[in-house]
């Protein structure tokens, strides 16, 4: 009887002990999967951050000096082809863009797009046809003196062609004159050649004439718009200065004297 009471009593503590267990258990794994998650979440949010991190240190700074540069490089570009556009009708943009530029690149530009006298001054003076004023850039001038040295030279071509026809003819009937054949026919045709003869070379003369004053023109008009182009680009580059005026007005007052002073700029 005691060993049948003592067995009950051991299998009661065994059922009442054996469903606190389980619950213990749930929770441990609950704890665990709570720390799970957490050290998932944590890791994740590592995971997104390491990249921006990453992001930050592949892309370093630029520093201020070299955007500085990189601005000077590019307005010096910029200018190069508003310069090579055409410099007087890009005159204020050029002004505007060479404030981004350092006293050396100004100069540097300057002395790139500087013309020269020598050049454009043999071509005018051997050639003509205003040949040394389009390699200087000035359109307008090539394009008047190579209108008037065609038309000039265009114009010998035919009056000394017209003289030499007349010469030719007037050689055929030379030697009906010299046998002394009293032809009116032959003496009015030679009569008409020795006129038509002198009226091409009145012509031949005038027009060389004008060949020779527009070389000379052209040579002068060539000069005034080299010192003109010059002149220009180096203003356009010089950033103005400021210009500062001092006027000095006397007060006279009762009892008072003293010396103002106005400072404009």
């Amino acid at each position: 009887m005691k060993k049948y009471v003592y067995c009950c009593a051991i299998f009661c503590i065994a059922v009442c002990a054996y469903p606190q267990e389980l619950p213990q258990a749930d929770g441990n794994e609950a704890v665990q999967s709570e720390t799970v998650m957490e050290g998932t979440t944590s890791e994740s949010v590592k995971q997104e951050i390491v990249p921006e991190a990453v992001m930050q240190e592949a892309t370093p700074e630029i520093a201020p000096a070299k955007i500085t540069e990189v601005q000077a490089i590019m307005g010096k570009i910029r200018i190069d082809g508003l310069i090579k556009d055409g410099l007087f009708k890009n005159k204020t943009l050029i002004s505007q863009q060479a404030l981004l530029l350092t006293e050396a690149q100004r100069l540097n530009l300057q002395e790139q797009h500087k013309l020269g006298y020598v050049k454009p001054l043999l071509f005018n003076c051997l050639l003509g046809f205003g040949i040394g004023n389009f390699v200087n850039k000035d359109r307008t001038g090539g394009i008047t003196h190579v209108v008037i040295d065609s038309l000039a030279v265009g114009t010998i071509v035919i009056a000394g062609s017209i003289y030499a026809g007349e010469a030719l003819v007037y050689l055929f009937l030379l030697p009906v004159l010299l046998l002394g054949q009293d032809d009116k026919q032959v003496s009015d045709t030679c009569s008409s050649i020795e006129k038509t003869m002198k009226s091409c070379e009145i012509i031949v003369q005038a027009s060389f004439g004008v060949f020779l004053a527009n070389k000379l023109a052209s040579i002068i008009s060539v000069s005034v718009h080299t010192a003109k182009y010059n002149k220009t680009l180096k203003e356009v580059l010089t950033p103005a200065g400021v210009q500062v005026s001092v006027q000095a007005a006397p007060i006279i007052a009762p009892n008072q004297f003293g010396l103002a002073l106005s400072i404009n700029y």
